[in-house]
């Protein structure tokens, strides 16, 4: 996914966040649901437009969701007036047909491939370098209640969008969408590309996005909370997921090269024990000055679900790891080719695995991909 950066000290307090015209209250605790959830698809018809009718009153978090994800406001008269404006029918329909075409399918894929095989009973989801993409981890995770994702991308902020004029809010749009277009169609973002993408318009940071990943898995946000995790930013959204069940995701930035990383230790040995989710990593933990944070997920892992650009397979030593392979694993893309692990190849041979029926980072194509499931012993 690109460098990452760092979550700082030990205490996280609460601060008011840019822009944001509420301070809501932080869930005190989180709700744990194994129930198996339904194939994901939009609350309104996914191959249609849905009927944007006019609503009154002052938009909220949920609203301003709902309104980035293509799906009517329940709330908020300006938003409501500007979703039956020819922009926002242009918008509509992008957001649907990457959503029907590109993604819809393989989250589902994803959700059922691990109902069947992940069986982790975890409170938190460790994602370093997985910036703002909560869709594939609450795709493969969906079970565990609090996910933090960390990223060198800016947190940004929940934007005031009856602040602003209809014509900056439509402006924005363009985008907005032109941000998420590489997750929804590979899996992962492009750092440098979202950033220029959104530092164009008033939709700055990851807080937007994550906001309309809620909402295009059919979530509800409950609440927005600015944090500091030491000296650096974060952000919590509170949210049900389409099931109900209340969940957590906790974005970061920081830095986690090893001058960085002492910074995130304290916040994440908040938390406890989890499972580590790598994707897309720029095979950075191959690298040395990566080594603390190499080294503290796999002590503080009891799951890491990863395919071949996260630790290095001969760190998995057998006495501690039960390693599980699944789909193809022959080599990296060639911009990553020196990163090619002979030994995994050698594992693939020697225990192959079910084959996947999704892509997954930089390997999107089903028949590439490959993932390995890493339990303690």
């Amino acid at each position: 996914m690109g460098l990452v950066f760092s979550a700082g000290e030990a205490s996280i307090t609460p601060v008011k966040l840019r822009l944001l015209p509420f301070v809501p209250a932080l869930i005190a605790g989180l709700v744990f649901s194994c129930s198996p959830q339904k194939p994901v698809e939009l609350p309104e018809s996914a191959d249609s437009p849905p009927n944007f009718i006019p609503v009154p009153g002052k938009a909220e978090p949920d609203d301003v969701a709902r309104f980035l994800a293509g799906r009517p406001v329940m709330r908020g008269e300006m938003l409501s007036n500007l979703q039956r404006t020819p922009e926002y029918a242009a918008h509509e329909k992008a957001m649907r047909g990457m959503w029907t075409r590109l993604t819809r399918n393989r989250i589902a894929r994803m959700e059922d491939w691990s109902q069947q095989t992940i069986r982790s009973n975890d409170r938190v989801l460790f994602y370093p370098f997985g910036g703002p993409d909560l869709l594939h981890a609450e795709a493969l995770f969906g079970n565990i209640p609090t996910k933090i994702l960390m990223g060198l991308e800016p947190v940004g902020w929940l934007p005031d969008v009856e602040a602003m004029s209809g014509a900056e809010v439509l402006a924005s749009l363009p985008a907005y969408r032109e941000s998420t277009r590489t997750q929804m169609q590979t899996g992962y973002f492009i750092t440098k590309d979202m950033k220029t993408d959104l530092d164009a318009s008033v939709l700055r940071g990851v807080t937007p996005v994550v906001l309309a990943t809620v909402s295009l898995m059919g979530g509800t946000i409950e609440n927005v909370s600015a944090l500091r995790a030491g000296p650096y930013q974060a952000v919590q959204v509170d949210y049900l997921n389409r099931a109900g069940a209340k969940r957590a995701v906790i974005y970061v930035s920081g830095d986690l090269s090893n001058g960085g990383f002492r910074n995130y230790r304290a916040f994440l040995d908040s938390y406890g024990r989890g499972t580590t989710y790598f994707k897309a990593a720029s095979y950075l933990m191959h690298d040395d000055y990566f080594s603390q944070a190499r080294e503290y997920f796999l002590g503080a892992s009891n799951h890491i679900v990863q395919d071949d650009s996260g630790i290095p397979y001969r760190f998995f030593e057998p006495a501690r790891w039960d390693v599980r392979f699944h789909g193809n694993y022959q080599a990296p893309i060639p911009l990553f080719a020196k990163h090619m692990q002979n030994d995994l190849r050698e594992a693939y041979l020697a225990f192959p695995g079910p084959p996947l029926s999704f892509g997954s980072g930089y390997h999107y194509q089903p028949e590439t991909a490959n993932l390995i499931h890493a339990v303690r012993r």
